[in-house]
């Protein structure tokens, strides 16, 4: 066998699947098509031939030896018709590396968007004269139908395109349920969650039924559901969904200002605005009422793909696919995702458990990297690490403008399997996700531990920004819950769920441990949806670290907190990190974490729907007990307004308060009254607390400005306090 050389191919949107790919152009003899031929190919699929040839001539000890390869594409448009699965079929190599990536200086585009035609104005004859009854009287004259394309017949998009901008579905004036969700115990859990009380005229039947999706915030600020119709009663105002919804399909809780909860969307009694469109998935129609007012032109696209791209290895076999490189490579047009009844929830059914919903997945995959690459305007994920997944990277790419998760990384169900970890996302620009389910997050990490979250700049999203989690003791309590329940692997635990005493003892099953969340910048997160955070730990695991980000500008709705440890969640250390400028609260504290030298500065009063004011809570928040052992050590606190505790401290006879932790060494001042501080620090020392800690301007550089740099006397420094360099950090960071 010869000795191993790198080896190049060649993809371009002009080229010829027939042709070598072993050149970037046509050559003399390319000019026709014909196996041989010297030239680019054509397509993904292709390109799989081309390598299970190659690695058939290596195996098969032939003149090829088997090495790195490299496919360059050219830039353009890909239509990709299926989703292209790469396998160790294609690449069984653990010692090379095949790289997929831009040609130099150009720009690949694969898109799963079909072009529609063959437009015509909706007139009153015949079958289209039955949806013409169905529009408002301002759409009539406006409105264009056409034949669902025959690529997509038995294919239900929910996602239309005007070049690569989506347009927004028919969609009817927002609602309140009836019935009022007066309880916070279990009734959560046990109560019907397919049935819709509507007040009159909400709802009708419609002509299109199953195609028609209720949106709802069901009982909880936390999330929204999108759940297909399965029956409308008018006359009894209840409507029933074909899946369950998350929780009871009721008012928010403890929020009687929320007056718009619910939506329908995609019936044409609701086209009633300049570029909204409706599919009739029955009779093959698609309804658009252009956005330009104009005829409809060449430039429309229904996606019809979720998943573009999957990288998987050997399930069954438990052997990962190594060593896949995409780079520089955009993808766009795609579909939303559908939930199923054979769906499990992630927490809050923020994602589902090992799903094609994400437009480059890797599953069961290692030493994969993901560089460069730009997720734009899709109705889904952008990217996701299903199952096992070790040393990937996920770094410098764009992800804008999607309907679900920026990235996922997630792992088994509690149980004994623990695969996925050491996985690095760094360096990535993620903002204006979650567009279609409001609670996407940013960055998700779900039972998967030892990876670095580091470097990401994240803002405009409609909740939270970064979380990791893992499963709270209620799943266990009730399995037949789509939320998380469905993931435990049950038969692992052996009769661990029947003589549980102590969350303790189900802490080994969680996996999202040693986690390091470091160096992120988080702004203008939590614009939708309530009782969410910049950075979120819940049931994750032990060991996790915060350290060193910069959460700034959170001023759109209710935000509990900048950084939060909610239930279930212990010994995660939370350092060196600066808060300023946020509505809601600094950072909450429940149960046994450490909070050291951290800077919360000029936290906000939120405006509620109704113009009223409320008052930022705490900047330090300590919810839930025990909390004994917990450490509160030197951190700057400092108010320029009276609003807002130093300490919103936890409920209970006993008290979860700052005096169970160990706190000391911190630093305390309000520019309004100096008087606060004073007294603070006066009480927390007859709490034997807070012996060491001073009550003192901080002497920043600039904190009008928003420079919070410690001048060179500043006493804090003497407090023990270590300078946070972030802005510096931020300044120089390049995406």
């Amino acid at each position: 066998m010869s000795e191993a050389a790198a080896i190049v191919l060649y993809m371009s949107a002009d080229g010829d699947d027939s042709w070598s790919g072993e050149q970037a152009e046509p050559g003399a003899s390319g000019a026709a098509s014909g196996a041989g031929a010297e030239g680019p190919l054509r397509t993904l699929e292709a390109v799989q031939a081309k390598l299970r040839k190659l690695v058939r001539q290596a195996e098969g000890g032939g003149c090829v030896a088997l090495s790195d390869v490299t496919v360059l594409v050219r830039g353009g448009t890909y239509l990709l018709g299926s989703p292209v699965i790469f396998t160790r079929e294609d690449w069984p190599s653990e010692e090379f590396t095949l790289t997929i990536e831009a040609y130099p200086g150009e720009t690949p585009v694969f898109s799963s968007g079909v072009p529609v035609g063959g437009w015509r104005r909706l007139e009153t004859d015949g079958a289209e004269g039955v949806a013409l009854a169905s529009l408002p009287p301002e759409a009539r004259g406006h409105v264009w139908v056409t034949d669902v394309p025959a690529e997509l017949a038995d294919r239900k998009f929910r996602t239309l395109y005007k070049g690569t901008a989506s347009l927004p579905r028919a969609i009817s004036p927002g609602f309140r349920p009836e019935l009022e969700h007066v309880n916070h115990g279990e009734n959560w859990a046990t109560d019907p969650k397919d049935i819709l009380h509507f007040p009159p005229g909400a709802m009708r039947s419609y002509a299109n039924l199953e195609d028609v999706e209720l949106l709802i915030r069901p009982t909880f600020q936390w999330l929204i559901n999108i759940l297909p119709l399965k029956s409308v009663d008018g006359e009894a105002r209840i409507a029933r969904t074909a899946i369950d919804g998350t929780y009871p399909l009721k008012q928010l809780y403890r929020q009687p200002h929320q007056k718009t909860t619910c939506w329908v969307e995609n019936a044409l009694d609701y086209l009633d605005a300049p570029g909204e469109w409706v599919l009739d998935s029955a009779r093959r129609k698609l309804y658009l009422w252009p956005p330009d007012g104009e005829v409809p032109g060449e430039d429309i696209y229904a996606a019809s793909l979720r998943e573009f791209i999957r990288i998987e290895g050997d399930a069954a076999n438990e052997t990962p696919i190594c060593g896949i490189d995409l780079r520089g490579l955009t993808f766009t047009q795609g579909d939303r995702d559908v939930w199923t009844a054979k769906d499990a929830g992630l927490q809050h059914d923020w994602d589902m458990f090992d799903k094609d919903n994400a437009m480059v997945r890797l599953r069961w995959a290692e030493r994969c990297k993901i560089e460069q690459c730009r997720f734009v305007n899709s109705g889904s994920s952008a990217v996701r690490l299903d199952l096992y997944a070790q040393h990937n990277l996920v770094a410098r790419n764009e992800i804008v403008h999607i309907g679900g998760t920026g990235v996922l990384l997630c792992g088994y169900g509690p149980g004994t399997k623990d695969v996925n970890r050491a996985n690095r996302v760094e360096h990535n620009h993620i903002h204006h996700c979650g567009e279609r389910f409001w609670h996407a997050l940013g960055i998700f990490v779900w039972q998967s531990g030892d990876n670095v979250i580091a470097r990401n700049r994240i803002h405009n999203t409609p909740y939270s920004g970064i979380a990791i989690s893992g499963v709270r003791d209620m799943h266990l309590a009730f399995k037949q819950l789509r939320e998380c329940s469905r993931t435990i692997r049950w038969e692992e635990l052996g009769d661990l769920p029947e003589t549980i005493r102590h969350w303790e003892e189900f802490v080994p099953y969680l996996h999202a441990r040693r986690n390091r969340v470091e160096f992120n910048e988080l702004y203008a997160v939590m614009e939708k949806l309530g009782d969410g955070n910049a950075i979120y730990l819940s049931g994750a695991g032990d060991d996790n670290v915060v350290h060193g980000n910069y959460i700034h500008d959170v001023v759109d709705c209710h935000m509990q907190s900048a950084i939060r440890t909610d239930d279930y969640q212990r010994l995660t250390r939370i350092t060196g990190n600066l808060i300023c400028r946020c509505c809601g609260g600094g950072i909450t504290l429940k149960l046994l974490n450490f909070v050291e030298n951290n800077l919360i500065a000029d936290l906000l009063p939120v405006e509620e729907p109704d113009g009223t004011l409320t008052p930022p809570k705490g900047y330090l928040m300590l919810r839930k007990r025990p909390s004994a052992g917990s450490t509160i050590q030197r951190n700057i606190l400092y108010k320029t307004a009276l609003e807002g505790d130093f300490y919103l401290e936890g409920r209970g006879p006993d008290g979860e308060w700052a005096k169970n932790c160990e706190t000391d060494h911190n630093l305390y001042w309000c520019t309004a009254d100096r008087g606060e501080s004073d007294a603070l620090l006066e009480r927390n020392r007859m709490d034997g607390i807070d012996v060491n800690s001073i009550s003192a301007d901080p002497l920043f550089v600039d904190a009008a400005e928003g420079d919070y740099r410690l001048t060179s006397n500043s006493p804090a420094l003497r407090a023990g306090f270590v300078p946070i360099e972030i802005g510096a950090v931020w300044l120089k960071q390049e995406n």
